[in-house]
């Protein structure tokens, strides 16, 4: 299929298109990061997509939002957990942020 001009890489591609553009920015941004879990030789391959993007999705459960208020309220514990990497860290309570934003917290 890779690499291949045929109905399968077609279909990938048709497919892999689509997933994107059904999301947001930031989503787009998160698995844009993460590349290299559902590429091989350069090239997209959307059922690994597919599965990068359900690894990221979570329930919207009032658990997880209360998970992510003990995780914010732990942030002295996961400078540490990172090894005090700023960008890591940033990063990381920017997505917390995020997951608040979208709960409508």
């Amino acid at each position: 299929m890779i690499g291949l001009q045929d109905k399968r890489a077609q279909n990938n591609y048709n497919m892999l298109t689509s997933l994107k553009a059904s999301l947001s920015t930031e989503i787009q941004e998160t698995l844009d990061s993460e590349w290299t879990s559902y590429t091989t030789n350069g090239t997209g391959i959307a059922s690994l997509y597919l599965l990068a993007l359900i690894a990221h999705a979570e329930p919207g459960t009032h658990a997880t939002v209360a998970l992510v208020r003990t995780d914010l309220t732990n942030l002295d514990m996961k400078m540490l957990e990172l090894e005090s990497d700023i960008d890591k860290f940033n990063q990381y309570v920017r997505q917390q942020k995020r997951k608040l934003i979208q709960r409508q917290e």
